[in-house]
C-alpha cells in the first residue's frame, strides 16, 4: 500500500510500458488482471484500432487500466478528446512537453503521469500540474534526455526534489537474471540459474564456431586456401585472450575490431558506386 496504488486503484505499483503496436488489450488486460496497471498505446496512430482495443479491455478485465499519449507520434490533434471519449481515467504522457496536454487532461478529471528523463523535466512536469511522474533512466527504451543518467542516480535525485508519486522505469534487471527468475518459478532450487548459464555457454560456443567458419571462409576467398592455417592460429590466440584476459581488455579489443570491420565495408561501398549508379540509371530509363 503506497501513494501509487491508492491513486491508481491497483494492488501492485506496477505500470506497464506503452509499447507501440504491442501494448494492446491482450497484454494490458493481463497486467491489470495481475494487479498492476495495464496501458494501451496510441503511438501507432491507429485510433480506430485503439478504440476497439479499449472496448476489448472492458471485456477482458474489470480492473483499472490507462492509455498513453506519446506526443512525438500524435497525428490527430484531437487525441486528448479521443482518450476522454473512451471513458479512460488514467493517462501517461511521454515524448514531449507536459505543457501540451496536462491542463486539458486534468480539466476532464483524469489522472495524468508524465514520463521524465531528467530532474529539470521532472520539475517542469510538476509545475504543469501532473499527478505523478514516471522517472526513466538512460537504460530504458523510448525518448529520453540525450545526456542519459542511470536510473539509480536519477531516481533519488528526482525523489529528493519533488513530492508527487513516482514510478521508476529504466534498468533494474538484465535479461539473464530475468530468465533465471522465470525458470525458478516452476523449478526447484537453483535450476533456473543453471539453465540460463548452460544456455549462455551454448550460445557462446555456437557463436565462436560460426564466426570461425565465416572468417576462415573469407580468408580463403581473399588469399586462397593456404591462408586457412594462419587464420586458425590467429583465431585461437584471440579466443585464448578472450577467455583469460581482463574484461576491460576483451571489450576494448572487441570494440577496436568491430570498428575495423567498417573499413572493408566502406571499400566495398566505394567500389560498387559505379555499378550502383549504372543500375540506377538503367532502372529509371526503363521506367520512362
Amino acid at each position: 500500500d503506497n501513494r501509487v496504488t491508492r491513486m491508481l486503484g491497483v494492488e501492485r505499483p506496477i505500470v506497464q510500458a506503452p509499447m507501440g503496436w504491442i501494448a494492446r488489450s491482450q497484454l494490458a488486460s493481463a497486467v491489470s488482471n495481475a494487479g498492476g496497471l495495464g496501458i494501451v498505446e496510441t503511438s501507432s496512430g491507429e485510433l480506430d484500432a485503439i478504440r476497439e482495443e479499449i472496448r476489448r479491455m472492458r471485456e477482458l478485465t474489470d480492473r483499472p487500466f490507462g492509455v498513453n499519449i506519446a506526443q512525438a507520434f500524435v497525428r490527430d490533434p484531437g487525441i486528448v478528446n479521443f482518450v476522454i471519449d473512451q471513458g479512460v481515467k488514467f493517462v501517461t504522457t511521454s515524448a514531449g512537453s507536459p505543457e501540451r496536454y496536462t491542463e486539458q487532461i486534468k480539466g476532464a478529471g483524469l489522472t495524468v503521469f508524465h514520463v521524465v528523463p531528467s530532474l529539470s523535466a521532472a520539475r517542469k512536469a510538476v509545475e504543469c500540474g501532473v499527478d505523478g511522474l514516471i522517472v526513466e533512466g538512460g537504460e530504458g527504451g523510448g525518448f529520453k534526455n540525450p545526456r542519459e543518467v542511470a536510473s539509480m542516480v536519477l531516481l533519488p535525485l528526482v525523489r529528493s526534489n519533488v513530492d508527487v508519486p513516482i514510478v521508476a522505469a529504466g534498468g533494474f534487471v538484465d535479461g539473464a537474471s530475468m530468465a533465471a527468475k522465470a525458470f525458478e518459478i516452476g523449478l526447484p532450487g537453483d535450476w533456473g540459474g543453471q539453465i540460463v548459464s548452460l544456455g549462455l555457454i551454448l550460445f557462446a560456443f555456437s557463436t565462436v564456431i560460426g564466426w570461425a567458419y565465416y572468417g576462415e571462409t573469407g580468408a580463403a576467398y581473399l588469399f586462397g586456401t593456404a591462408a586457412s592455417m594462419p587464420y586458425r592460429l590467429v583465431w585461437i590466440i584471440f579466443v585464448y585472450l578472450g577467455a583469460t584476459g581482463s574484461l576491460q581488455l576483451v571489450w576494448s579489443l572487441a570494440d577496436t575490431l568491430n570498428g575495423l570491420m567498417a573499413i572493408p565495408n566502406l571499400v566495398g561501398v566505394l567500389g560498387s558506386l559505379a555499378i550502383v549508379s549504372s543500375l540506377t540509371k538503367e532502372f529509371f530509363a526503363r521506367k520512362r
